[in-house]
């Protein structure tokens, strides 16, 4: 017999003669990789529609991922390990995954413009500190908020799943995975200035079966996209050389870390499997008389660009000749993926471009409250690898990962505005 779902019942509000004339906000606490936040900045901001309310926005951390952690040990931690990284303090255990956390505005990652033909308000958050809402809003750390600021615990990964009514709330999708459910109707009528969430990754987090929400979704998920002008810059540039935007094919790989780790063998098999049957079929054409004529400049990656975009004029071009671009997080690909680079003659990745790659390097990265950080450039490098991707004539990706999921968006996107005649990088 399946379980009865549980929706959240709020403590009845606590009110006071100063609500109605505060704005209202919402917040939550950040976490994950860099696409797994994009993922939940964009739920924030559906919430933040729907509810008339300002997205406080938490800083994006560009750095290496950080995990979820249950209320109220993630905002503990976001609040010790930060000022503990400012420092310079030494490493401590509860720290661990914080020691390579590289804290920017999101404005300079994600580009923001579309909010404002959604009428949606966004503020950025100035830190992650405990206090900050005493020190910047006047909220008092004590019993006294209970009239301005209503936190809504997050006691698993999937604690909280909101839902248009209450009747909704009732009733979830089959295969619901979240603890207990919100009706966003009631947080809409609370007067509470502030509405403190916990994490809000997930791709079903908000469940809106409002056609309007279900297009906002659509919209932001190929919107909001990756912003920051020397990666737009640099991405251009490769994209030129690549002949073009559609000019080539992209795939995915992600080898490094966890599950993906472990599914790489079976990755890659999937991806020659689907190369070799992008084109017309055709007999393995590694002994033919182009392909050999190719392999020559195999060393010389700028001559073998260059000859390959020669070879893609031809008609019903081979899977083994096409000009492919492979977006990846290997430190060496044409190493750990010799054999594709072998069968695949006109495959190339970012090390290809070595002057986009010290372009990049050498920026320095304003973080926020680290101050500049002359080294922080490198961590750039993946926004272009999937900028890159986002214009490929067709996208393969690592199935589960966010970083695919989101080229996939894009690709589509792109294929679509094509048709209709648009296809500049920065539309």
């Amino acid at each position: 017999m399946s379980q009865e779902p549980t929706v959240i019942t709020l403590a009845p509000p606590v009110f006071s003669e100063q609500q109605e004339h505060y704005e209202k906000f919402i917040t939550y606490l950040p976490h994950s990789g860099l696409h797994n936040q994009r993922s939940a900045l964009i739920n924030a901001l559906i919430l933040a529609k729907v509810l008339n309310r300002t997205l406080i926005m938490p800083e994006v951390n560009i750095g290496t991922a950080s995990f979820w952690r249950p209320t109220p040990l993630l905002g503990d931690r976001l609040d010790i390990c930060i000022e503990r990284l400012q420092i310079k303090a030494p490493e401590s255990i509860e720290c661990f995954d914080y020691k390579r956390y590289v804290p920017v505005p999101v404005h300079t990652v994600f580009d923001l413009n579309p909010l404002k033909e959604h009428s949606i308000k966004v503020l950025q958050r100035h830190n992650l500190r405990q206090d900050y809402f005493q020190r910047f809003w006047s909220v008092p750390n004590d019993a006294r908020n209970k009239s301005l600021a209503l936190s809504i615990k997050d006691t698993s990964r999937y604690s909280y799943q909101f839902h248009d009514t209450m009747e909704d709330a009732m009733n979830p999708p089959e295969g619901d995975i979240y603890d207990k459910h919100l009706p966003m109707e009631e947080l809409a009528n609370r007067p509470e200035p502030f509405l403190i969430f916990g994490s809000m990754f997930g791709n079903h987090r908000v469940e809106s079966t409002r056609s309007d929400l279900i297009l906002l979704r659509r919209q932001l998920r190929r919107e909001i996209k990756i912003g920051h002008p020397l990666v737009v810059e640099q991405a251009s540039e490769i994209i030129r050389q690549l002949g073009g935007k559609g000019a080539y094919g992209s795939v995915h790989l992600r080898q490094g870390d966890g599950i993906f780790k472990q599914m790489a063998a079976q990755t890659i098999k999937e991806v020659r499997t689907r190369l070799e049957t992008i084109a017309h079929p055709h007999q393995n054409m590694t002994q033919s008389p182009t392909f050999k004529a190719l392999a020559k400049w195999k060393r010389n990656r700028p001559r073998l660009l260059k000859e390959c975009l020669l070879v893609q004029k031809q008609k019903a071009l081979a899977p083994q000749l096409q000009l492919i671009y492979m977006a990846t997080d290997a430190k060496k690909p044409r190493k750990v993926f010799a054999d594709l680079y072998n069968e695949f003659i006109c495959l190339f990745s970012l090390e290809d471009f070595p002057n986009t790659v010290d372009s990049i390097v050498q920026t320095t990265l304003a973080t926020m409250d680290s101050g500049l950080r002359p080294d922080g450039g490198g961590l750039l490098l993946p926004l272009v690898d999937a900028s890159v991707a986002s214009y490929g004539s067709f996208f393969m990706g690592t199935p589960r990962s966010t970083f695919s999921e989101y080229v996939q968006v894009q690709n589509r996107w792109f294929h679509q505005r094509l048709k209709k005649g648009v296809s500049s990088l920065s539309n």
